[in-house]
């Protein structure tokens, strides 16, 4: 069964949280010498918190329901969007990664309030993390991975299956980090095109 992920609420203030990652994110795509008429890029609100989102998950250590239980939801109700999460087809990932990252607790996972907090939680996780020593350009500037057709198909399967939880976090590791690289360079949040000299590395064949 998949989570509920049509009725999410933002974190109160969430966008204002996440302003200094997104300026560091956009700096560092954005040529500091633009040719005449470039317009600098800019980064979306949804854009920004799903990058962190995907980066939250991406790590394995464990989880503490009480720091999803401190968020303050949205005063005004703002909501997610569901296109947030079905964006790229990952609906469905984003459903088994939260139940893997989570399995630890016995979580209602029909229950909009409760989902939302643990979502705006991995939000902060991810900025948090991308803040840290090189973890961006680590992120940004990462490649080689089979396709995402492929990959998540493979851990859909590996997920459903009785297996060590060490092949699944290695697993899990691939599958968003290839997602985040993805999320950053090639799907519609950052236009497809070299940005800076580290970026010439990655193959042409990730652009098709």
């Amino acid at each position: 069964m998949e989570i509920a992920l049509d009725n999410i609420r933002q974190a109160e203030g969430i966008l204002d949280n996440l302003a200094e990652i997104k300026e560091v994110i956009e700096n560092k795509i954005n040529l500091e010498n633009p040719a005449a008429g470039e317009k600098r890029t800019i980064l979306t609100g949804n854009k920004i918190m799903r990058i962190c989102l995907l980066v939250g998950l991406y790590q394995s250590d464990k989880r503490d329901m009480k720091d999803a239980e401190a968020i303050q939801l949205s005063k005004s109700s703002i909501r997610i969007p569901s296109s947030f999460f079905t964006h790229m087809n990952l609906r469905s990932l984003f459903s088994a990664l939260l139940k893997l990252r989570y399995s630890e607790y016995t979580i209602d996972w029909k229950d909009s309030p409760t989902i939302s907090r643990i979502i705006a939680c991995e939000m902060y996780r991810g900025r948090d993390y991308l803040m840290k020593d090189n973890n961006l350009d680590n992120f940004m500037f990462s490649a080689g991975f089979s396709s995402p057709p492929a990959m998540a198909s493979r851990l859909s399967t590996l997920l459903s299956a009785r297996m060590e939880m060490t092949s699944r976090q290695r697993l899990t590791s691939a599958v968003l980090r290839l997602l985040i690289h993805r999320s950053l360079w090639l799907v519609q949040l950052v236009p497809a095109r070299p940005i800076c000299s580290q970026f010439l590395s990655i193959s042409s064949g990730a652009y098709q």
